[in-house]
């Protein structure tokens, strides 16, 4: 199936023009210095720009590929009135796909193209680059995306890791931090953040949302970014230690010691629900129109109804599970065929994986070789798991695993994707590492 920004009508035009065009202007040489690089689901295409001239970029994934030929080809697109650097979205990770660029001025005819390029995104994971070291521990990381990607930018956004002391980090790129200040006497221990942006690429007013939550069932919430935080729930050594949490809809669900389950959407008010276990849960993620909590001896409690309700079962062999995540969205040559997988995957001690293909109805247990106790998980079109020894380990379905590979950090407690096109971890010794 063919996609395109624009497309001359009538098609016969095509063959004679290289881009829609009319009279006035003139068709340019190609510009020089044309290049293609490639990240996890995306192509960024960059070349040397002359003021005035108007730029148009032709793909396929045939190397066949010329400025005449494009809409006849396998995955043939145009992009009309193209910026340098022009990023590709959702491009299929493992698919090579060939670039051509020209230009006009005015409303000439587009001039000869561009020699071809090629490149073919891949899912971040399999190599790692050590970051900054922060001061203090860091037990959870969570980001809070501003914009989505477009055929200018990357998506653009803000992390937020935590950890014991109410420490606090905010960072725009995974490699430069700023450490945030705690509302005054608040020094309780944080273990999870999550965020909710209800208006992504509304700059004037995302509507951006980020809670974490800790010790004594305290909770901070910031609307700015992270940059300025409130007291939500203050340090009540009676409320027991919260260790996870996941937001759908607006609707935060922390999970904790005892089996707590608590519900907050403005991370203010906080209902306690009642949640089927007593046993210590440390994560929970939401797909598939489900909450899933995970904790300990292969504990696992699902709600179907926007966390009102939970059911329990206890997953034999699976141990103590730490961390769980959602993946569905696999745009890859990895994928078997199948592209929402609708997959949970959670992992814990002993490098075990429980797996449900199927939306969380069944699962199976796993034991990852090579594997210590896992501390995250995270998803962007395939699932990566790391484990306390600094391992990272991929994998498209949660089914078969790659791995160990070597992320530089040892002492690793918390993992995000960062916008869906990489992954940045965080952990002891205020470690961070991250995959692009």
């Amino acid at each position: 199936m063919k996609n395109w920004f624009f497309r001359c009508v009538p098609v016969v035009l095509v063959s004679a023009l290289a881009a829609c065009g009319g009279q006035g202007g003139s068709s340019v040489p190609p510009p020089t210095n044309v290049k293609a690089t490639a990240g996890d689901s995306y192509i960024q295409v960059s070349w040397d720009v002359t003021a005035g001239v108007d730029y148009f970029v032709f793909s396929a994934t045939d190397p066949a590929l010329t400025t005449l030929n494009w809409l006849n080809l396998t995955g043939g697109a145009a992009y009309i009135d193209a910026t340098s650097p022009l990023i590709v979205c959702a491009a299929m990770n493992g698919q090579q796909r060939w670039f051509t660029v020209n230009g006009r001025t005015g409303a000439a005819p587009g001039g000869p193209g561009s020699a071809v390029v090629s490149a073919t995104p891949r899912g971040a994971g399999d190599t790692w680059s050590g970051g900054a070291t922060l001061v203090g521990d860091l037990t959870g990381i969570a980001f809070g995306v501003m914009t989505t990607c477009k055929r200018t930018a990357l998506p653009t956004g803000v992390l937020t890791a935590v950890g014991p002391g109410a420490t606090l980090y905010s960072s725009s790129d995974g490699m430069n931090w700023t450490r945030q200040t705690p509302p005054a006497g608040f020094t309780a221990d944080l273990y999870a953040v999550a965020n909710y942006t209800s208006s992504p690429d509304v700059t004037s007013s995302l509507g951006m949302r980020t809670i974490a939550v800790g010790a004594g069932g305290a909770a901070l919430l910031s609307t700015d970014g992270s940059a300025t935080w409130t007291v939500g729930q203050a340090f009540d050594a009676s409320r027991p230690t919260l260790r996870g949490i996941a937001v759908a809809s607006s609707v935060f669900v922390a999970v904790g010691d005892g089996g707590t389950i608590r519900s907050t959407s403005d991370g203010v008010s906080w209902n306690t629900v009642t949640s089927s276990t007593a046993t210590n849960l440390s994560g929970v993620a939401y797909g598939n129109s489900r909450y899933i909590a995970v904790g300990d001896a292969g504990t696992l409690v699902t709600s179907t109804n926007g966390g009102v309700t939970w059911a329990s079962q206890t997953l034999a062999g699976a141990g103590n599970l730490r961390a769980i995540a959602y993946g569905s969205n696999n745009n890859s040559t990895d994928n078997g065929g199948t592209l929402l997988i609708n997959t949970f995957v959670a992992v814990g001690d002993n490098g075990v994986a429980v797996v449900s293909n199927d939306g969380g109805a069944t699962w199976s247990v796993k034991g990852i070789a090579g594997a210590s106790d896992f501390v995250g998980i995270a998803y962007t079109t395939r699932f990566v798991a790391v484990d306390r020894a600094g391992n990272a380990f991929v994998s498209a379905t949660g089914q078969t695993w790659s791995g160990p590979i070597a992320t530089g950090r040892s002492g690793l407690r918390g993992l995000v994707s960062n916008g869906g096109y990489g992954f940045i971890a965080v952990g002891d010794g205020g470690v961070t590492t991250s995959s692009f």
